[in-house]
C-alpha cells in the first residue's frame, strides 16, 4: 500500500476519534498534509534491486520512511544487495522499503552522501542474491531440512523453505 492510501487511513481512524483524541492528533493530521504537500512520490515497485555501496558501514533500518524513525533492530550490512517492494521520495531522500519486511533503508546518508545504489537483478545474482535468497539456498542445501520436507509437494516444501528463511532474516536466532 501506498503513502496516500495510508494516509487516507489515518485521517479515517483520526476522525473516528472522542474530540479529546483528535485534539492530539491533529498535530500527526498537520505533518502528515505538510508531508504530502512536499511532492512525496511514491512507487510501489517489486524486484528494483539496491545495494550498500559504503564497504565499511551498513544501514540500519528504519521502521518507517523517516530518518528519525525508530530502528528495526535490523541492519543491512556493508556491500549487501537488497530487494525493495516499495520507492518513497520524500524532497531529496529516497527511503527504500525490503521487500523482506526488515524495515526502511534510504538513499542518502544525513550529509547527502549516497549510500545505496541500484543494481540489476543480474548484478544480484552474481553478488549471491539478497540476504533472504543466499539463507532459501543454505536451507535448500541441508540435509535436515530436506528430510524434514520430503513429505511435502514442492510448492509446500517452497513455501516452507521461504518461512523459514524470513524467520531467520527478521528473528536473527531462528
Amino acid at each position: 500500500m501506498g503513502l496516500k492510501p495510508r494516509v487516507a487511513q489515518l485521517l479515517q481512524a483520526l476522525d473516528d476519534l472522542p474530540r479529546w483524541q483528535k485534539i492530539a492528533g491533529l498535530s500527526l493530521a498537520a505533518a502528515l498534509a505538510a508531508l504530502l504537500s512536499q511532492g512525496v512520490q511514491t512507487e510501489a515497485e517489486a524486484g528494483r534491486f539496491f545495494q550498500v555501496v559504503d564497504p565499511d558501514k551498513g544501514i540500519k533500518l528504519r521502521a518507517a520512511p523517516c530518518l528519525e524513525a525508530e530502528g528495526t533492530g535490523h541492519v543491512l550490512v556493508p556491500l549487501e544487495p537488497f530487494e525493495t517492494d516499495e520507492v518513497l521520495e520524500v524532497g531529496a531522500q529516497t527511503f527504500l522499503r525490503l521487500a523482506d519486511g526488515r524495515g526502511w533503508a534510504f538513499l542518502r546518508s544525513r550529509t547527502g552522501q549516497v549510500i545505496c545504489q541500484e543494481l540489476t537483478r543480474a548484478e544480484v545474482e552474481n553478488a549471491g542474491g539478497t540476504a533472504l535468497q543466499q539463507v532459501e539456498d543454505t536451507l535448500k542445501k541441508d540435509p535436515r531440512v530436506q528430510q524434514q520436507l520430503q513429505v511435502m509437494t514442492t510448492k509446500e516444501r517452497e513455501d516452507a523453505i521461504r518461512k523459514m528463511a524470513r524467520r531467520v532474516v527478521l528473528d536473527g536466532d531462528s
